[in-house]
């Protein structure tokens, strides 16, 4: 497939990326209002403004006027009040209504849990990056995450990428590459590598993968439907559908499919875990759940219709049905002689050789 990685997913370039692409990104680090504005981010935290005051609705009305692109910070507060999560919901809707706008969204927490329809709705509007799954090398060899190349203001305070990912002491090759620059999988190869001497590929990558089931079940549920199906299908078959370009996109933003050279998920261990029951299922009820394509409605009645006038044909001609019949029996029974034939052959090719 001729398809290049998202400019957004690249150590390349400042802020350019951002403009025009809506973005929930989840991150420990909290960002500043200085930060923010450095970037000319109109700047919204969620965590200091009591919602459904006089402050929350001057402030709300404040970045609907304004034509600037906003920032909201702190979504993760309040994600358990329904009412707090409803004024979010109603505010974030305004802003995308604008389609100038871009609206950037950060969460020290997944939105995996929102699975009302209207938020589904709103999420979709946005690309979805996890910045721990965005920490692996860049081409140029030197490790970087998305927002340090993206917003590099807000990266000032913070140790280099490097640090962290250089500090690991893995030896297997396996688990280095299992764990690849994702903190928590790390932690798990760390734990393994201990014990490499004692086991061979197959048990390092079910012992991981077994670890890590809960950090990938939380990786699958915070993609959609159309995700889902586009990883469980390079999982399983090693192939896309080239219409699927914006999803597969999407997903190498993300990290969760890269080039290996050919298109290829995250690791083995996660690899393993998109071909699970669990997830096979799910993806077979979303297919299911789809109106059938033309080839589904029309493959059934073409085949009723070729069987019907095979049988019709062959009914109504009767001398070449026997004649078709002793030409495969005749076919069938001289093929050992003709293998007999090619070993013969092959044996005298071999002796002139030698």
């Amino acid at each position: 497939m001729d398809l290049l990685e998202p400019l957004w997913s690249l150590a390349e370039g400042s802020l350019a990326p951002v403009a025009g692409r809506n973005l929930f990104v989840v991150r420990k680090c909290p960002i500043s209002e200085v930060e923010a504005k450095a970037t000319k981010l109109e700047y919204f935290d969620l965590r200091k403004t009591e919602p459904g005051g006089a402050a929350w609705e001057a402030h709300c009305r404040s970045l609907l006027d304004s034509s600037k692109d906003v920032l909201l910070a702190g979504f993760e507060h309040g994600i358990s009040d329904p009412e707090f999560n409803a004024r979010k919901l109603d505010l974030i809707e305004k802003l995308l209504a604008s389609r100038e706008r871009t609206v950037v969204v950060v969460s020290a927490v997944s939105p995996r849990r929102l699975l009302d329809e209207r938020w589904q709705a709103v999420l979709s509007s946005f690309t979805l990056i996890e910045e721990d799954l965005r920490l692996r090398p860049t081409r140029n060899g030197n490790d970087s995450s998305f927002w340090r190349d993206i917003l590099k203001p807000f990266l000032r305070s913070r140790p280099p990428v490097s640090e962290a990912v250089e500090g690991t002491d893995v030896h297997s090759p396996v688990l280095r590459e299992e764990g690849g620059s994702i903190p928590f999988l790390q932690q798990i190869a760390r734990g393994l590598d201990a014990l490499r001497e004692r086991m061979d590929r197959q048990q390092l990558l079910e012992e991981l993968g077994e670890r890590a089931e809960g950090y990938y079940r939380t990786v699958w549920e915070s993609c959609s439907q159309d995700e889902r199906v586009v990883l469980q299908h390079l999982a399983q078959e090693g192939l896309v559908n080239e219409k699927n370009r914006r999803v597969i996109r999407r997903l190498m933003a993300r990290g969760l499919i890269r080039r290996g050279p050919s298109l290829c998920l995250l690791n083995e261990s996660f690899r393993r875990f998109a071909c699970s029951p669990l997830c096979r299922s799910q993806v077979v009820g979303f297919e299911q759940s789809v109106s059938p394509s033309a080839w589904d409605r029309f493959q059934w009645p073409f085949l009723a219709v070729l069987s019907a006038s095979l049988v019709f044909f062959f009914a109504t001609q009767q001398e070449l049905l026997d004649s078709t019949l002793a030409l495969v029996t005749g076919l069938t029974a001289g093929l050992p002689t003709v293998t007999k034939i090619i070993d013969l052959l092959g044996g005298r090719r071999s002796a002139a050789g030698k």
